[in-house]
């Protein structure tokens, strides 16, 4: 069962800020793409509200991209007033509420319009990508974020999706090489 974690959305966004470090122009070999079959349900008091695809991930020397879906199972309309989507690397497998990234890197460009209002049963997928590459090296734990969504029960104003799955890749100097899958740990919702 996945647990729900809270966390202050601006004491996040803040470690977060301070994590990010974009090296574009560093040396890379050919961008690793791992087909990833991402399914999960983020639940409030066993109810789903919202689910979540992540079919692919690649991160390259210059930018990232994540093919990606989701829907609401609610019935009501959730909104996503602003883009906070993007891709999360962590220093470890396990995620915990006080867990900041060691980098993160915001979406930049959506393959479809972002939506800002997602009726009951509703879905939007596409491509999501940005600039550049964590200045990283050693092994890190790649996640994607969805949101931040309002509307959602049992949550307050604004809330972020962190996957619970994760792709493990390892940085060199030089190059990008993508370890073996890591299993699930649990989601955080921020």
């Amino acid at each position: 069962m996945a647990s729900r974690l809270g966390l202050s959305l601006l004491a996040t966004v803040a470690a977060a800020s301070v994590a990010l470090t974009v090296l574009l122009a560093s040396p890379a070999a050919a961008a690793p793409t791992s087909g990833v079959n991402w399914k999960e349900t983020w639940k409030v008091n066993g109810v789903p509200v919202l689910s979540f695809k992540v079919t692919s991930v690649t991160v390259g020397k210059t930018k990232w991209t994540a093919r990606i879906s989701f829907r609401n199972l609610l019935h009501r309309t959730v909104t996503i007033p602003r883009n906070s989507f993007g891709i999360a690397f962590y220093g470890s497998a396990k995620l915990t509420a006080k867990t900041p990234p060691v980098a993160y890197g915001i979406a930049k460009t959506f393959s479809k319009p972002r939506p800002t209002r997602l009726a009951a049963g509703d879905s939007w997928s596409g491509v999501i990508s940005g600039l550049g590459r964590p200045a990283i090296t050693g092994k890190a734990w790649v996640r994607i974020v969805f949101g931040p969504f309002s509307g959602v029960p049992g949550t307050s104003n604004l809330s972020l999706w962190v996957t619970d799955h994760a792709l493990v890749l390892t940085f060199g100097s030089k190059s990008i090489t993508p370890s073996k899958p890591s299993k699930p740990g649990g989601p955080l919702v921020i």
